[in-house]
């Protein structure tokens, strides 16, 4: 996987304790926990995600799609 990640140029970011005091805090709008996560970690870091999910759109997040 990494050697895949490396030839993308892609990075692959770990959850942080950032990332969960975030996620203590998010209104339980989406019930699916690794989706939270997303929302967490694109709102700590600045990212946007990739999705068609209409329910991460009712987070403060950037989506592209």
């Amino acid at each position: 996987m990494a050697h895949l990640c490396t030839s993308l140029n892609l990075g692959i970011l770990s959850v942080t304790p950032e990332h969960i005091d975030i996620l203590e805090k998010l209104p339980l709008i989406h019930k699916d926990p690794f989706d939270l996560i997303l929302i967490c970690q694109a709102q700590a870091e600045g990212l946007a995600i990739v999705t068609d999910d209409s329910k991460i759109s009712h987070y403060d997040v950037s989506i592209a799609w």
